[in-house]
């Protein structure tokens, strides 16, 4: 994809379908639009948005895509996802955001402080033969959900590519015990994307440690959530029993 001058934009059928605006562009310019940059482009997006009666968007192709082009123009439909859509009886429903569908999938994947199911399960077999079989019976997987960014960059500081993995499971002879591998993990949920520059920071940390690229299916997930939330009834404490703190408690008060 890179090489070309300009930024390559398909534009979808979805944009065409739902966007006046992206539908007169397509049949001024054709489906493949060339701008100047990325900006432009997301300068036209925000054009027809304005101008159409839904969204658009503009959308990175993946590294893999086998498409020669630098993005794809979406239609992208404002969701209720702070103003509820229903409210019944104290119920609130909202719908759900593609943020929520990946942070969904990473809490599947990450959750757990040790031995995470899926990466239990794939580090156990990845180093099925490797270890003896007294250090496979005290495997033990833990998770860092908060890992040091992975960075590259070019000797003069000119170009920085970092990576920020969403969790690095390290697997160790017993709780505590010395690391025998560790395995750098990006997960998406559903058909999110990795970024250009994100998988080549991947590619290249993986000459040096085990990455993992974990994709969560999600389908049977709704578009929308229901929750209800009460407030607590106050009530005395019974007697000789008295307050240590309040929920608002600074340290100094317990001092």
């Amino acid at each position: 994809m890179a090489g070309r001058d300009g930024f390559l934009v398909v534009v979808k059928p979805s944009a065409v379908e739902a966007n006046d605006a992206a539908r007169s562009l397509a049949v001024e310019r054709g489906e493949r639009v060339r701008f100047e940059s990325r900006r432009a482009a997301e300068a036209e997006a925000s054009r027809l948005s304005e101008q159409g009666a839904t969204p658009v968007a503009i959308q990175r192709a993946a590294p893999q895509d086998p498409d020669d082009v630098d993005a794809y123009l979406l239609a992208r439909p404002e969701r209720r996802t702070h103003d509820p859509i229903e409210r019944d009886d104290g119920r609130l429903t909202f719908e759900t955001t593609a943020a929520q569908y990946g942070a969904l999938g990473e809490t599947l994947v990450c959750s757990y402080g040790a031995n995470p199911p899926l990466l239990s399960a794939y580090v156990r077999a990845d180093l099925d033969g490797e270890v003896t079989d007294d250090v496979a019976e005290r495997l033990w997987i833990d998770v860092d959900r908060d890992p040091e960014p992975v960075v590259y960059s070019t000797m003069d500081g000119a170009t920085r590519l970092a990576w920020v993995p969403d969790c690095v499971a390290r697997a160790r002879d017993g709780p505590g015990g010395p690391v025998i591998r560790e395995y750098f993990c990006e997960v998406k949920t559903g058909d999110a994307s990795y970024q250009r520059d994100q998988s080549a920071v991947m590619a290249y940390a993986a000459r040096e440690a085990t990455v993992l690229k974990v994709r969560v299916d999600v389908d049977p997930l709704p578009d929308a959530y229901t929750a209800r939330a009460e407030a607590v009834a106050a009530e005395d404490p019974p007697a000789g029993v008295s307050k240590a703190g309040s929920p608002n408690a600074r340290l100094d008060d317990f001092e």
